[in-house]
């Protein structure tokens, strides 16, 4: 293997952990801004649900960003963007606990 194909194998590695780095953490905002979301409708304060939703949007928005400067393909989360529903990140954020579960 040559200096030149070392190196490009080492750099595309390390964007792939970069956008790993930063879509894991940027999924669970998208997921929990969802649960907060629900919740908000559930107990009433809707009036939280705008603020809510713009910090999805905002957290979508960063995430179509690093699939386009990283690579990869597009989440399904940054592809629905306005799509409802509760996001698959927010199951593994370890304060989740579903809709009317008992607090842990």
């Amino acid at each position: 293997m040559s200096d030149e194909e070392a190196l490009f194998r080492e750099s595309r590695n390390t964007m792939r952990r970069l956008r790993h780095a930063l879509r894991t953490p940027i999924g669970q905002i998208v997921g929990y801004s969802e649960l907060l979301q629900e919740e908000a409708q559930e107990s009433g304060r809707e009036d939280t649900i705008p603020d809510l939703e713009r910090i999805r949007q905002a957290a979508l928005s960063l995430l179509r960003l690093v699939d386009e400067m990283l690579g990869g393909e597009p989440s399904a989360a940054a592809e629905a963007g306005a799509g409802g529903g509760l996001c698959a990140h927010a199951a593994a954020w370890p304060g989740h606990r579903a809709a009317g579960a008992a607090p842990r």
